[in-house]
């Protein structure tokens, strides 16, 4: 989840919240959480973080879909004609 906040967001409390939102909004309850922004930017940061999401995975948390890491822009090859 991108929240645009400066705290964390990844948290089972935020996850159940934006979970509820989306029922309320009658949209499916599946998320992608950025790894990269609730780490602070921080790489080494991102372990900890993905960490505690696959523990929620594991317990069982239905929310879940994903975790979206730092993506580097993709370089379409040159096609010549």
């Amino acid at each position: 989840m991108l929240g645009g906040g400066k705290q964390p967001n990844y948290d089972v409390a935020n996850i159940h919240a934006a979970a509820w939102h989306l029922a309320s909004a009658n949209l499916r309850q599946r998320l992608f959480i950025d790894a990269s922004h609730d780490s602070a930017r921080q790489h080494r940061n991102q372990i900890a973080v993905c960490f505690d999401i696959s523990a929620q995975v594991a317990a069982g948390s239905p929310y879940i879909a994903g975790i979206m890491d730092r993506v580097q822009p993709c370089r379409r090859p040159s096609v010549r004609t």
